[in-house]
């Protein structure tokens, strides 16, 4: 969406243009006062009136010292144009109550405003107001409002945030402190010149802040519209591994908006927070803090009024598109599953007699060949050889079918050792058979099933259907059925009249049946 940050409506008070002040003597509301003015008049360079203030110690190497972050982080204190430098303004924080908690006071400390401008912006870095980026076509929110949207959206360590509107990257940076390297974070934007310009500020932020990169999560940016977004999308594909029976809700605990959402798609934010969490977003001309409860209903506040720009709403239709084309995409896409099993201690056992206690054997055209084992591995990795060994604890031997080959065997013994095997075309189907027999793991039967889809074509995708079928591959069959109505007319003039089954022909209409719930929900 849009990232263009507001402010939150300033105070009224109005000060008199007097003669230069010494900030450290007089009284801390007077003082806020002259670090706002210092604001106005650094943006008005047409202006004559300087407010300065007067050191305490006439020292030429003061400012040199104050710009260094404990000798790491260089911060930009511009005090010649009047600013009060990143520990000045954190200290205005505070003293405003924009700036509540350690953590965030800390976080605003590792993260300078300073870093996350483009380098002709920086003089300006701490002054207490947006500032606008023509070039961008954004403003960069005021410090207070950053304040206050982390206060309130109270990022523990080991949350998943995601940042609606990246923008220059400061805020997405502050939840990368507050998350920790336990946690998640996700930075999005529309435009991809905006990504990159967040992208710069972060390498850089890492790149001269050891601090940040010791405790900051890693943080993951993409371009995407925050309407159309699904949250796999902001996963790697080693992200997604998972067992089929394992439920991961991969939502957000935290979600901030950094641009106005109309109310009546508040709802479509609040689906991507899991329970327990909290979006901050403004809508209308109020900051929102909605938190959803163990139940999924919410609860909502008003934080403050504010000033910002709006969301880029996509048109309906293009997000029934984009919504229908990805659940399509994922019944033709078989998730990845990863292994239960740690074959760090077992890898090295595989077809090692050492300590062997259990033996196979495979027969083959009338020679019985044996293959050792080690139960103390193979139970805990198949059904067949658990329930066999518990109804006979003294079992030493055990007969391999005769309709499996020693070299499929093998492979799937290579599997229960080590995780990995050499599955392809010819013994995918084999490969199968035996897991089914040996009632193995899930993320075996997916070896075989991404063989069988990698293969996929016009001509075998009748007979794959029903392998899948005769094996129990659901997601393999929902693929495959997929791809078969996709080319429904050319595949029906390949095939023979006996190849569609009655049952493959039920499955074939079960999955148009989907396909018709699916528009029908959409256009609900």
């Amino acid at each position: 969406g849009r990232d263009e940050s507001g402010v939150e409506e300033g105070d009224d008070d109005e000060v008199e243009d007097n003669e230069t002040w010494r900030i450290s003597g007089v009284d801390t509301r007077v003082q806020d006062i002259l670090m706002l003015l210092r604001g106005v008049v650094a943006n008005q360079p047409n202006r004559s009136l300087r407010i300065r203030r007067q050191r305490v110690q006439d020292d030429p190497d003061e400012l040199e010292d104050d710009e260094a972050d404990g000798g790491e982080m260089p911060i930009e204190d511009n005090e010649e144009q009047g600013y009060p430098g990143n520990e000045g303004m954190i200290a205005y924080l505070k003293r405003r109550g924009a700036i509540e908690t350690a953590s965030v006071e800390q976080a605003f400390r590792v993260c300078p405003r300073s870093v996350f401008l483009p380098e002709h912006h920086r003089t300006s870095a701490y002054s207490f107001y947006p500032i606008r980026l023509p070039e961008y076509e954004f403003n960069v929110s005021a410090p207070e409002v950053y304040a206050s949207a982390l206060e309130n959206l109270d990022i523990q360590p080991g949350n998943r945030f995601l940042d609606v509107g990246c923008g220059c990257g400061h805020l997405t940076a502050l939840g990368a402190v507050l998350v920790g390297k336990n946690g998640f974070v996700v930075g999005m934007d529309i435009k991809e010149d905006i990504l990159d310009l967040s992208r710069r500020n972060i390498d850089a932020m890492s790149q001269m802040s050891q601090t940040f990169t010791e405790s900051a999560a890693t943080i993951k940016l993409i371009n995407c519209n925050v309407f159309l977004f699904e949250v796999e999308e902001c996963l790697s594909q080693p992200d997604l591994e998972t067992q089929a029976e394992t439920v991961v809700d991969l939502r957000f605990d935290r979600i901030h908006c950094g641009a106005t959402c109309p109310r009546e798609r508040l709802t479509e934010l609040v689906d991507l927070l899991r329970p327990g969490g909290i979006l901050v977003t403004p809508s209308a001309d109020v900051m929102l803090a909605i938190t959803k409860h163990s139940d999924e209903s919410t609860s909502t506040r008003e934080v403050a009024h504010v000033r910002y720009g709006e969301l880029v709403i996509p048109l309906d239709k293009e997000i029934f598109r984009t919504r229908y084309r990805r659940q399509q995409a994922k019944r033709s896409t078989l998730r990845r599953l990863t292994s239960l099993h740690d074959a760090s201690l077992s890898a090295s056992l595989y077809l090692n007699s050492r300590e062997s206690d259990i033996s196979f054997f495979c027969s083959s055209e009338g020679t019985r060949e044996l293959v050792v084992g080690h139960k103390s591995v193979l139970e805990g990795c198949s059904g067949y050889i658990r329930d066999a060994i518990k109804c006979d604890p003294t079992l030493s031997s055990i007969e391999i079918p005769s309709e499996f080959s020693k070299s499929v065997f093998l492979e799937l013994l290579r599997y229960l050792y080590t995780t990995n095997a050499n599955i392809h075309q010819g013994n995918c189907v084999e490969a199968l058979a035996i897991g089914k027999f040996f009632d193995v793991e899930p993320a075996y039967y997916r070896l075989c099933e991404r063989v069988l889809q990698s293969n996929l074509t016009v001509q075998n995708a009748v007979e794959t259907l029903s392998i899948s079928a005769r094996y129990g591959c659901q997601e393999l069959k929902s693929c495959v059925s997929v791809f078969i109505l996709d080319r429904w007319g050319e595949i029906r003039r390949t095939m023979s009249s006996t190849q569609l089954t009655p049952n493959l022909m039920v499955d074939l209409i079960d999955n148009v049946m989907e396909r018709n719930k699916a528009l029908l929900s959409f256009l609900d």
